[in-house]
């Protein structure tokens, strides 16, 4: 077993997040597991502030990159008929 420090865990598991979305929510999930373990209801990004407030927050995170979270965050925006320009 391979034990990792610092930021190479933190690198050690970005690698392994997709996120996906659905009808209701954005969801992250970790590879080889069913479940998300970060989700975000489209009713929580419904305004232009809520969605930046959401981007900055999920983008600080170490687990987080944020350009894949980024794409991930518009689809689902624009999938949700939330996205304006």
């Amino acid at each position: 077993m391979k034990l990792y420090k610092g930021t190479d865990i933190t690198e050690k598991i970005s690698e392994t997040i997709t996120w996906k979305h659905n009808k209701t929510y954005l969801s992250a999930y970790r590879a080889n597991r069913k479940k998300g373990f970060y989700d975000i209801h489209k009713n929580q990004v419904k305004t232009k502030e809520s969605q930046f407030t959401w981007f900055a927050h999920l983008t600080e995170k170490e687990w987080v990159y944020a350009h894949d979270f980024k794409e991930a965050f518009i689809k689902a925006l624009k999938d949700w008929n939330l996205w304006e320009v």
